[in-house]
């Protein structure tokens, strides 16, 4: 398999572009949660510079002894203003807050949910492919027991040793054959002859010629 090779896991993917969008939209609300936090700082500095003047201006006056005024001062509007957007800004950083914590909670929900997908996905992939080992491995107990039959029937001169061959049946359950192949337990004439008994019956007869042959 290519190292690029991308694995078809359809639950997970789709589960993996959630919190890749959610993940996303949490840096974009930070984002805002710091321009608004930014424009709160400046709002409620500005509130308080007209607080302080608005409070020294009516010292003034108060010191002056003038009439006491009838309309709003200038900066009193001003400030009145200013409480009003003040007001809209912390406003906006509670929305955007609670907007953040929304995000957060859907986040922490997902990834347990991606964890529990991705298990099921790797579960399902495993048991097709222990069934493809199974059905791959199956073909090659025969082989092993003519093979076996050669070195029993023909004798072991020239030959090399068997190879070492260990395949677990991976369908196997109680009371079945654990083994596909076990080199060592599956090593005996007799075995083969269970699976083999054409090539093994042919074997005989061949060498029975030939020894009638010899004379």
């Amino acid at each position: 398999m290519s190292k690029n090779t991308r694995i078809n896991a359809p639950e997970v993917d789709s589960l993996l572009g959630r919190l890749r969008a959610l993940n996303a939209q949490r840096s974009s609300i930070r984002a805002d949660i710091e321009g608004a936090g930014k424009e709160l700082a400046r709002v409620t500095s500005e509130a308080a510079g007209l607080r302080s003047r608005l409070g020294e201006r009516d010292l003034e006056l108060a010191v002056s002894g003038s009439p006491l005024p009838s309309e709003p001062l200038p900066e009193e509007l001003a400030l009145r203003q200013a409480e009003r957007v003040l007001r809209v800004a912390k406003a906006r950083v509670g929305l955007y807050a609670g907007q953040l914590t929304a995000c957060e909670a859907e986040i922490s929900g997902l990834k347990p949910e991606l964890e529990a997908a991705w298990q099921r996905f790797g579960n399902e992939r495993y048991q097709e492919a222990r069934l493809r080992l199974r059905e791959a491995a199956m073909p090659l107990a025969p082989v092993f027991a003519e093979l076996m039959a050669y070195w029993h029937l023909t004798g072991s001169a020239g030959k090399e040793q068997p190879p070492r061959v260990i395949v677990q049946n991976p369908g196997a359950t109680t009371g079945l054959e654990p083994y596909i192949i076990h080199s060592e337990r599956q090593s005996l004439l007799s075995h083969s002859e269970q699976i083999v008994p054409e090539v093994c019956s042919g074997l005989r007869a061949l060498r029975a010629e030939i020894e009638q042959a010899k004379g």
